[in-house]
């Protein structure tokens, strides 16, 4: 679609109303043009509303009904749609332009600014091959916090000038407005006094979660679930089950190293539910080949090593589905990570937090408690714990690569910005689905759509959302350091309690045992620290050798930064060389 200097492309993977949908969508009524990606699960109310009202409708797509829907600021509309989102509007009456981004960032959307105008896309890498943006730079400030922790916060990107619209959030520019205006349209605090006030009845976590997955269910193609055999993808996977007749695929995956392998349980829930289930394990070497893509279709060197078996199982599913439900957003409803305990840790600890912190990271290192190391290394920091408790590398080896650099960032921002007007649990949990829960989705959404799946997560439902800021600390912590209680005596009801209780993988990677024994990786790690290397342009060579050399001696566990730095290495081959030859 072109109208005069502004243009919208789409490509699409259809999901409702195949024939009908196609975009860029321009509305006969009010001339304006959507190009969208994502879903309006509740349109059908909508649009019988909108009927009602007198507006007439020439397919039967959820793109239409938002179009129709979309009108002045998203502030006043924005509230009726229930979805997973990322469009843009043109209105051709003020020849304005405005991109919308859903509530928890479940879609992405980028843009860059330049003397030429603004371009924005799903995808950084359409951006760069637009020839609409200058050549990509680094934008070398932000790989500090990529090291600690393994992710750049929106709204920035690894890239210098390419900008992440953040999550709840639209931007609009228009003839007599060259600069764009950016504003916060979703804020949790004035949404749940208007979804659930004061007095009003609220249902139960059950007639909640229901209703968040039926809306999800809304599809003209086959629907599946993933997963893992954990309480979360468990507990959708059921109630999928309830909710859709006949056969349901269900899918999982795993590798051979038992301590990192699921699938067993993933089988267990199967044949509890009596799904089709389809599992895998997927052997080191496949893992190494398949890394290079994962990094391609990210965009962004990864964050989460599992990103390459979400990409290799979403292969495997959209040959029987085109749109999965997952369990992503439940550890940041329900306090899913121990971690969220270490700010109550550290208070406890009082003034004696830094002295006693540094104690016992000496004492963890050398009985080689990693995960007591970890908490330890938050206690001896400066940093909020909150914060800091997100860093995936020691500060030691930080420090040692990136001496003066300010690690924080964004997140130090972010974190000032949660409304403090609630209970201390439910800050933490705000501050979680702003930084960490944001790397989540955009691995499912980018590794789900490298094969056209569409991945829907029933947990982010926003009234779902509201509904478990009013559950109460009990139902998450108890009146100890227990961890998402409510969803666990949920899945008991269910499942067996081995099942429920066991210790969470999520789809762990087996890399400090790889770095040390498979020759694929050990042929990417002697690239790696080899004197032409990227990295090697980045920080001291010795440094990087000292680190391989560590561990692969297994005298440290530095599978953390080795996997951190290659990525740095392979998004180099793979994005940046591969983005200045196109």
């Amino acid at each position: 679609f072109i109208d005069g200097n502004m243009g919208l492309g789409h490509r699409r993977l259809s999901v409702i109303d195949l024939e009908g949908g196609a975009q860029p969508m321009t509305d006969g009524e009010s001339r304006r043009t959507i190009a969208y990606n994502g879903e309006f699960f509740n349109f059908a109310e909508a649009r019988d509303r909108l009927a009602a009202g007198g507006h007439v409708f020439r397919t039967h797509s959820d793109t239409e009904v938002l179009l129709k829907l979309a009108r002045g600021a998203p502030t006043g509309w924005i509230r009726q749609v229930n979805g997973m989102f990322a469009f843009a509007l043109w209105d051709p009456a003020d020849r304005s332009l405005t991109l919308v981004r859903d509530r928890f960032g479940v879609k992405p959307l980028y843009y860059q600014q330049t003397s030429e105008g603004l371009a924005f896309a799903s995808e950084i890498k359409a951006l760069i091959g637009s020839g609409l943006c200058p050549e990509p730079e680094v934008a070398t400030d932000t790989l500090a916090q990529y090291l600690a922790f393994r992710q750049v916060l929106e709204p920035n990107t690894m890239f210098r000038g390419i900008r992440q619209l953040p999550a709840g959030h639209f931007l609009r520019i228009s003839a007599d407005r060259a600069t764009p205006e950016i504003v916060r349209y979703w804020n949790e605090a004035e949404a749940l006094q208007e979804v659930f006030p004061v007095g009003a009845d609220r249902g139960s976590f059950g007639e909640e979660f229901h209703k968040a997955v039926r809306r999800r269910l809304v599809s003209d193609v086959p629907l599946g679930s993933f997963n893992s055999g954990g309480v979360d993808s468990s507990l959708v996977t059921r109630e999928v089950r309830n909710q859709v007749p006949g056969e349901l695929h269900t899918f999982s995956i795993g590798f051979a190293e038992a301590a990192y392998d699921e699938t067993p349980f993933a089988a267990e829930v199967a044949a509890r539910l009596g799904t089709t289930h389809h599992a895998e394990r997927l052997p080191a070497s496949a893992y190494a080949a398949l890394l290079p893509a994962a990094i391609w279709h990210h965009d962004e060197p990864l964050c989460h090593p599992h990103s390459v078996q979400l990409m290799h199982l979403s292969s495997i599913a959209r040959q029987h589905v085109t749109v999965v439900l997952t369990g992503e957003g439940a550890d940041e409803l329900f306090f899913g990570y121990p971690r969220l305990h270490i700010p109550r840790l550290t208070a406890m600890a009082g003034p004696a937090r830094r002295p006693f912190g540094i104690l016992l990271r000496e004492l963890a290192a050398l009985a080689g408690l990693r995960r007591v190391r970890k908490l330890a290394d938050v206690l001896a920091s400066e940093a909020a714990p909150a914060i800091d408790a997100h860093r995936f590398l020691p500060m030691e080896t930080l420090r040692s690569l990136c001496p003066e650099a300010d690690y924080l960032g964004a997140r130090r921002e972010t974190w000032q910005r949660i409304d403090r007007n609630q209970d201390g649990i439910e800050v933490l949990l705000e501050y979680e689905r702003r930084a960490y829960m944001q790397s989540l989705l955009v691995r499912l959404d980018k590794m789900t759509m490298a094969h056209g799946l569409e991945a829907r997560t029933p947990f982010l439902d926003f009234e779902l959302v509201l509904w478990s800021k009013l559950a109460g600390r009990e139902a998450k912590t108890g009146k100890g350091f227990g961890n998402k209680l409510l969803l666990k005596a949920e899945a008991e009801k269910h499942f067996s309690t081995g099942l429920v209780q066991r210790r969470k993988v999520g789809f762990g990677v087996p890399l400090r045992e790889w770095f040390r024994t498979q020759a694929e990786f050990g042929d990417m790690l002697d690239a790696m620290v080899s004197p032409n290397s990227y990295v090697a342009s980045l920080w001291p060579l010795q440094a990087l050798r000292t680190l391989v050399a560590e561990h692969r001696a297994a005298r440290a566990d530095h599978s953390e930064a080795l996997w951190a730095l290659l990525n740095i290495e392979l998004w180099s081959t793979q994005v940046l060389n591969r983005s200045a030859s196109t």
